[in-house]
């Protein structure tokens, strides 16, 4: 947790919460499903309307920590119990919002997709100021990261996949209990993957937040280490059975400047604490697959986690 500027890091944080809310209020206004990690409270405030999505909201979040405190048992720590004011807040911030949008009522398919898309944007402005604030997170992301951290997995992976389990069981139960699929339709697909890759373009297009909190010892940490040095590099592209090899061997004794190919794959586990058959397998290749783009379009850089393709390139250029 930062604490340089903690009040105003809190008024972000909790005006990040707000705005969260008042995205989610708006995806339940479109009829067309919520965002994943809201679509089972949304789904059990329509199975017993007698309890209100906020409240619903606050019982499945705070599931999400106790299952934080069972994984971690002895290791659990203060992090885990923040999240449990700040998940009530988020709850009464829900109902608060769904209040006020009672009166909008999308009545035309098209709208309702509009509000869907509008809703992203909105969610993607609080998950910006949350992440901006740096004091503290909700229960989806603090399971996410006790989960990663405990057993060693990405990030980022793990956040997708226990979004759809939250959708799977949200599924199950609306069609078990109501015999209909309602509140989880295409806005919730939807929502999965834009309201990251919004969140994104915030992160690198938006500085108001930067400005506000920027600090003498922050600009610093900036600015070092794109200082400019004597160092260069020679990079070849090649295609199996050219030569590249020999070629560059051969520039390289020209020049006298040290030589790397296989080499940086070594150097490179060496650094990264991964094995050599995980580089050699990863270094030069894409993410093609539907779960990796997801992955890196979504939830990669969320509370500043690195994806291990980032990584990678980052060890190599170091």
């Amino acid at each position: 947790m930062r604490k340089d500027k903690l009040g105003l890091r809190i008024l972000l944080l909790l005006a990040g919460i707000f705005v969260i809310a008042y995205g989610v209020a708006l995806s339940i206004r479109s009829d067309l499903g919520t965002s994943p990690i809201s679509s089972l409270p949304y789904v059990s405030n329509l199975l017993f309307p007698g309890v209100t999505v906020g409240i619903f909201t606050i019982l499945v979040n705070a599931l999400l920590v106790l299952i934080q405190i069972m994984i971690l048992r002895k290791k659990s720590s203060l992090q885990q119990l923040l999240q449990l004011p700040l998940l009530s807040v988020f709850g009464l911030f829900i109902d608060l919002n769904l209040y006020l949008t009672r009166s909008f009522v999308p009545d035309h398919y098209l709208l309702q997709l509009l509000t869907v898309v509008l809703s992203c944007f909105v969610m993607a402005f609080g998950i910006f100021l949350e992440l901006k604030a740096d004091v503290g997170y909700l229960p989806g992301e603090g399971l996410t990261l006790v989960i990663s951290e405990k057993f060693n997995k990405n990030f980022g992976k793990v956040k997708v996949t226990i979004d759809s389990i939250v959708v799977a069981i949200a599924i199950f139960a609306v069609l078990f209990f109501h015999g209909k699929l309602e509140g989880v339709r295409e806005g919730t697909v939807i929502a999965a993957f834009l309201v990251g890759a919004v969140t994104q373009f915030y992160r690198k297009k938006i500085t108001f937040a930067d400005r506000l909190l920027e600090t003498k010892t922050s600009v610093k940490y900036v600015t070092e280490p794109y200082m400019s040095t004597n160092n260069f590099v020679i990079t070849i592209s090649r295609q199996y059975g050219s030569g590249g090899h020999a070629v560059g061997e051969r520039i390289a004794r020209k020049l006298g400047i040290a030589f790397y190919d296989s080499k940086l794959i070594d150097l490179t586990a060496m650094a990264s604490g991964l094995t050599p058959e995980y580089v050699e397998t990863h270094e030069q290749k894409l993410p093609d697959s539907l779960l990796e783009r997801l992955y890196n379009n979504n939830y990669a850089y969320v509370n500043e986690v690195i994806p291990p393709n980032d990584k990678l390139f980052m060890v190599q250029t170091r």
